[in-house]
């Protein structure tokens, strides 16, 4: 029978045998670990889209939405307030398509790194209507010895309007806003012509014409007719500048681009859609 001592010997020469394998079976397992790769955590990427001229976001265009394509694979569509977070996408390079009612198609590589998230910020210029405006006013009056006592004429005004631009006008109107030329501080009369949606001359499109008859035109003093046009297309800049079709003194036009600009704040209610262009457009 073993003595105290042997069995102690014993005991330690089995644990070392147990280190020296346990080594060797480690490094002889290390080549095929090599070969084995951490896995790899996918990422996300946001995508956002807004119109160059306006800042203002690009989601549903004309009825419809923008379609976005990731790495050949439909993702979906931006949302109303432009953008799409697209979760779960490998790690690598892809091409981003977005394809955008009347505009076309927009395509960006996006480098996606493991577990990371990219935003993606893309700007286009979208088209627009652009308007010509046209101003013809024709008077007719009362008798002479009417007038004498301070009677009023009847202005005829035609106003016609093109789309010149490159994209369908949405609800358009145009507001006339007649001043007497002694008195160009306050509007004598306005009024609001409806034009629905003019399709773009470059399509087939056509001017329109709408009329008034105003009846609080002055015999004697002159007029002036002033028109501004309003547009619903979401992406049609705002353009406050006065152009003028006529010949004016420089003093003129600037007090009345003050008087219609001031026109326009004191009646908000009137702006219901961009302000597209504003047009002195005649002399009576």
């Amino acid at each position: 029978m073993p003595n105290r001592k042997t069995v102690l010997i014993v005991g330690a020469t089995a644990i070392v045998l147990v280190i020296i394998v346990f080594a060797l079976f480690s490094s002889s397992m290390s080549p095929i670990s090599s070969f084995i790769s951490p896995v790899s955590a996918k990422g996300n990427v946001i995508v956002t889209l807004k119109d160059e001229e306006t800042g203002k976001p690009i989601g549903k265009v004309s009825g419809g939405y923008v379609r976005v394509v990731l790495g050949g694979v439909d993702r979906g569509y931006l949302t109303d307030y432009g953008e799409l977070k697209i979760e779960g996408v490998d790690p690598g390079s892809h091409e981003l398509m977005l394809i955008v009612p009347s505009y076309g198609e927009v395509r960006r590589f996006v480098d996606v790194g493991s577990g990371q998230t990219v935003p993606v910020d893309i700007k286009v210029n979208m088209p627009n209507p652009v308007f010509s405006v046209g101003v013809d006013v024709k008077l007719t009056g009362t008798a002479f010895w009417e007038n004498l006592f301070g009677d009023s004429e009847t202005g005829h005004i035609k106003v016609s309007l093109t789309n010149v631009g490159d994209a369908d006008s949405v609800s358009t109107s145009v507001l006339v806003i007649v001043y007497k030329k002694d008195d160009l501080s306050m509007p004598i009369a306005t009024e609001m012509l409806n034009f629905q949606s003019l399709v773009p001359r470059s399509r087939g499109g056509g001017s329109e014409t709408e009329e008034w008859a105003c009846e609080a035109f002055l015999w004697g003093p002159g007029e002036v007719v002033a028109t501004v046009v309003f547009d619903g297309w979401p992406y049609t800049p705002q353009n406050r500048q006065v152009v003028s079709q006529v010949s004016v003194p420089a003093s003129m036009m600037d007090e009345l681009t003050n008087s219609i600009l001031n026109y326009l704040n004191q009646n908000p209610d009137l702006v219901i859609n961009t302000v597209a262009k504003i047009v002195i457009g005649a002399l009576a």
